[in-house]
């Protein structure tokens, strides 16, 4: 029987990955709020992800460094800053932690867990802390919202192993990121970079579906100003 995650406030729908390989990885159970509208800004991220995520085939490392920037800039340079002082603190003492966390809750009310790295920060924080059961809570919401997340699919693995949970341990091992060989054949790995492609490219679709039902077709004149609200995405 796996757990459900509840969030408050707005509707809700049932979030899993998709699959990779032939095989489904674990349900997540996970209630989700409704996806927010995108706005001009949001659409450029999101675009910008998936281009990473195509780097990510070759096996291109600064991909991986540019997708971690892209998360924690998500939400504008402020958020941003919080976040990175947030980080900082969790490697300090008892009262710097408290600090952390009070700034990860802050950022993760403010903006949503769509904002997805400050949920995942707060699952480090809790699993550095010893609150696995928090901490894999947490894991699961970052995946529900983006199943491509390297750090909270390899994380996953890591906090179920700390719980003695070896099956589930097993189960998620086998979606993380696989190693690029520069020699040897890479091929789970780019079925791991089409997954995560096709996860990505879907979830954008939905998104700018739900805008068309809310604000109709764009207007090709105005379609190109930049609406940078992004307290609301």
């Amino acid at each position: 029987e796996t757990k459900k995650t509840s969030l408050a406030g707005g509707a809700s729908i049932a979030s899993s990955p998709s699959m990779f390989d032939v095989l489904e990885p674990p349900p997540l159970s996970v209630d989700l709020p409704r996806r927010p509208p995108l706005t001009s800004i949001e659409r450029e991220r999101r675009l910008a992800e998936i281009d990473l995520l195509k780097r990510l085939r070759d096996g291109d490392q600064e991909a991986i460094s540019d997708l971690w920037s892209l998360w924690f800039s998500e939400r504008g340079p402020k958020a941003e800053s919080w976040l990175k002082e947030a980080d900082e603190l969790m490697g300090g003492n008892v009262r710097d932690q408290i600090e952390a966390e009070r700034i990860l809750r802050s950022l993760i009310e403010e903006y949503g867990v769509y904002f997805a790295e400050p949920v995942n920060r707060l699952a480090t924080l809790y699993f550095s802390q010893g609150r696995m059961e928090e901490a894999l809570a947490l894991n699961k919401i970052v995946l529900a919202v983006k199943p491509w997340h390297v750090g909270a699919l390899s994380h996953i693995v890591t906090v179920y192993e700390a719980l003695g949970d070896s099956m589930n341990a097993r189960a998620w091992a086998k979606f993380r990121l696989p190693n690029f060989s520069p020699t040897g054949s890479n091929k789970r790995r780019e079925r791991w970079v089409e997954q995560a492609i096709s996860d990505a490219t879907r979830l954008y679709e939905q998104g700018e579906m739900a805008n068309a039902m809310i604000f109709g077709e764009p207007d090709l004149k105005t379609n190109n100003r930049n609406y940078d609200d992004d307290a609301w995405q």
